[in-house]
């Protein structure tokens, strides 16, 4: 059975998103030193744990999709608004800058639409 286009392109977005977070785990890694002086609204431990953790749950997810597992497309419907909840939550809370506050109708316009394409990308009928 061939893989539908669709789960091949969600699996790359997946991907791209799991390597973004990769990115900012390592770039705390690298530069913990320095981030330890600054007077952040969150400890360097809770900015590595959490690409961390999300890196790992994105590329597992992306995984299971190009496996075609069982459960893949609902653990999808459930992890993909969780990570995006947990980046507003982030934003929310821990965000000090005026310049954050303007960038919030930006933010979640962009969200929006994204979450709304990963839906369509699986709730379509051949991606079962």
């Amino acid at each position: 059975m061939r893989r539908p286009r669709r789960v091949t392109f969600l699996c790359i977005i997946l991907l791209g998103l799991s390597a973004c977070n990769l990115l900012g785990a390592t770039s705390v890694y690298a530069r913990w030193d320095f981030l330890s002086r600054l007077p952040l609204s969150a400890p360097p431990a809770y900015l590595l744990l959490r690409h961390g953790f999300w890196a790992l749950v994105l590329a597992a997810l992306a995984g299971a999709l190009w496996r075609s597992w069982l459960l893949a497309r609902r653990a999808a419907f459930l992890i993909l608004p969780a990570y995006f909840a947990h980046g507003w939550c982030d934003q929310l809370v821990l965000a000090r800058a005026d310049f954050a506050r303007e960038t919030w109708p930006w933010a979640l316009a962009s969200d929006a639409f994204f979450l709304a394409v990963l839906g369509l990308l699986l709730s379509a009928r051949n991606c079962r």
